[in-house]
């Protein structure tokens, strides 16, 4: 049975990123012509949101689909390609960066940086649409994609083999991780504002308060249901990028966990030494699944710790490059070889 998608997963998410990040986009930069302060800006800031969290998912899709037909690549299409990828990419991060430092900001900021955080997303917008032009150039005029020979087939026709073929493990894990990626690089502005607002209440036992005891003058207003449904959400998507991480090593009759250990750690995979490719894997993967949830329950138990909230941020960061990394090695390289650097040819 075929996949239900061909030639993936890519091409049905695609569309839906764009369409938000430009309507969000557009409806925030020209909201002085009589929105403001009305429901369409607030229903604009929520789709820049959604589309730079699905638009992660949809390039970390597009590096599957890159692996997924490089043998039909050919190369005068190799720069065309290139342009898709970085652009569509540095476009969707951008997005993303901008949607975390505006939740993590204070108000007073905001409004300072309104301008440079508008001229940024219009900046991000046209590099996505950009990209979105050379991979629509790569589809409708060299038909990369379409048609093509030898693709990947689920075998037979059981209720294993439609499940596979309308959710194939490789492409659900890839598009998970980016939803995790997302996540994880939101995790940071949602933990600041926390901090920001739970440092800012007042104490009314304080004793240099000048507020009655009784009444404190400021509700704290610390959106604890928030964050913690956040961090809920952000455990949950790692869990099952994780999830489907062990179904592609499982199989079909491999679930036993001796047996997926083994398949980890085997250490002829890296010329006998101990730190596999997989297992590199899944230590980041583990880190990433617990880091975003420390963050957040920091910055609901120690507010002030702003040199704690910047170690665990920057920890972070590097686990998301360095699962990028490994991502892209085992997806174009395979799990034989050293985690630093790629087989040679």
């Amino acid at each position: 049975m075929s996949e239900f998608v061909q030639p993936n997963l890519h091409i049905a998410l695609v569309h839906f990123p764009i369409a938000l990040i430009c309507i969000g986009v557009g409806a925030e930069v020209f909201s002085f012509l009589g929105w403001r302060k009305s429901s369409v800006r607030l229903a604009a800031r929520w789709m820049i949101l959604l589309g730079a969290v699905l638009g992660m998912a949809t390039a970390t899709s597009g590096i599957y689909a890159l692996a997924d037909l490089r043998e039909f690549v050919a190369d005068d299409l190799i720069f065309n390609i290139q342009r898709h990828l970085v652009l569509g990419g540095a476009g969707v991060l951008i997005t993303l960066l901008v949607c975390t430092a505006w939740i993590g900001m204070s108000d007073d900021w905001r409004r300072k940086l309104h301008v440079p955080m508008a001229i940024a997303l219009l900046l991000a917008t046209a590099a996505i649409l950009a990209g979105s032009h050379f991979g629509g150039e790569l589809v409708y005029e060299s038909g990369l994609g379409v048609r093509q020979q030898g693709l990947d087939e689920a075998s037979g026709d059981g209720w294993r083999a439609k499940l596979l073929a309308v959710a194939p493990p490789t492409q659900v894990h890839v598009i998970f991780a980016g939803l995790a990626f997302a996540m994880a690089i939101l995790a940071p502005g949602i933990a600041s504002r926390a901090m920001r607002q739970r440092a800012d209440t007042i104490n009314p036992f304080d004793p240099h308060s000048t507020e009655t005891y009784s009444e404190p003058a400021v509700t704290p207003a610390a959106p604890t249901e928030r964050t913690r449904g956040f961090g809920v959400v952000t455990f949950l998507v790692t869990l099952l990028a994780a999830l489907a991480g062990f179904w592609i090593l499982a199989g079909e009759d491999s679930w036993r966990p001796s047996a997926l250990w083994h398949a980890i750690t085997d250490r002829q995979m890296n010329s006998g030494r101990w730190l596999t490719r997989l297992l590199a894997h899944l230590i980041v993967g583990a880190s990433l699944l617990l880091l975003p949830v420390a963050l957040l329950l920091f910055a609901r138990w120690l507010p002030r710790a702003r040199a704690l909230w910047l170690i665990l941020s920057t920890l972070l960061a590097i686990a998301i490059a360095a699962q990028v990394w490994l991502g892209v090695l085992l997806l174009f390289d395979g799990s034989l070889g050293g985690v630093t650097k790629w087989n040679a040819p």
